[in-house]
């Protein structure tokens, strides 16, 4: 709210039209790329390798983010039916995850769109700008 306001002032300074349908549409846009982003990160950091991992030679299988360990006697965190069942945690590191080529090139391409989409949207209906308006000193 207030960094919104010092926005749609610094285009009522500028301009003399505070643009809050402009700016809104600036903030709405890359919130919607990052959230985007984000839910998408996690749902493909599930579905990916973590990397080598001794913990997958150790006889464990992954069920919905849950690890069931098949050798009896373990320390466990529940156990049914002589299985142990252990939370499986996915590193928040990005580092740690191997994204496929395609979904980097294809997370590469909606950053570049929806940061094309804010820097238009802010230039003409933020800022009034255009390159005419530029060349005429204006």
């Amino acid at each position: 709210s207030l960094n919104g306001k010092s926005h749609y002032d610094l285009s009522f300074s500028l301009t003399g039209d505070r643009a809050e349908v402009g700016w809104n549409t600036v903030f709405g846009v890359l919130a919607l790329a990052a959230m985007l982003e984000v839910g998408c990160d996690g749902l493909m950091a599930k579905h990916c390798i973590v990397g080598d991992s001794e913990y997958r030679a150790q006889s464990h299988h992954e069920v919905d983010g849950y690890a069931m360990n098949l050798n009896e006697g373990a320390d466990s965190s529940a156990n049914l039916n002589n299985q142990t069942i252990q939370p499986v945690s996915i590193p928040a590191d990005a580092n740690n995850v191997n994204l496929p080529l395609w979904y980097k090139i294809a997370r590469g391409i909606v950053a570049h769109v929806s940061l094309r989409v804010a820097l238009y949207v802010l230039w003409h209906k933020c800022l009034h700008l255009s390159i005419e308006t530029i060349a005429d000193g204006e």
